[in-house]
């Protein structure tokens, strides 16, 4: 493990490697024990901002906004769900239609490239070709 990558662990997990992923932890610690100074510096840095974060406490709700939340979610008519089930059925069927759109745009173009493409006279040898009993493409149109 590099010093640089050691730092980007450190700023995404913070000072304790045991919130590190799995796989980077015993290089990690290695790393630390052998830290030279400014990586230790890091460290400690990353040590104070964790303990500051781990002090902040969030208050917690009020019987007030509870009571609010509450009569809000009851409140709610389920209308909108199925509004809402109804407004995501179209946009699937529009969605199918673009697709299937697009399907025979794709089918056209081959198509057509595909025309452009084959020579004019394997055409004419297709007609003329006789199938698998012998008998000729012509003589079939003549009966």
């Amino acid at each position: 493990m590099t010093p640089h990558r050691f730092r980007q662990l450190l700023d995404a997990y913070g000072a304790d490697i045991e919130r590190w992923p799995v796989a980077e932890r015993a290089q990690a610690r290695v790393l630390a024990a052998q830290a030279p100074a400014d990586l230790r510096e890091s460290i400690e840095q990353a040590r104070r901002l964790d303990d500051w974060l781990g002090e902040y406490q969030v208050a917690p709700p009020s019987a007030e906004l509870e009571t609010k939340m509450t009569a809000t979610a009851l409140a709610s008519p389920i209308k909108q769900v199925s509004g809402q089930r109804l407004i995501t059925g179209w946009l699937g069927l529009g969605l199918a239609g673009i697709g299937l759109a697009g399907l025979l745009a794709g089918a056209v173009a081959f198509s057509t490239a595909l025309s452009i493409a084959t020579p004019k006279s394997l055409h004419e040898g297709l007609i003329e070709s006789s199938d698998i009993f012998g008998v000729s493409a012509v003589e079939w149109s003549d009966l």
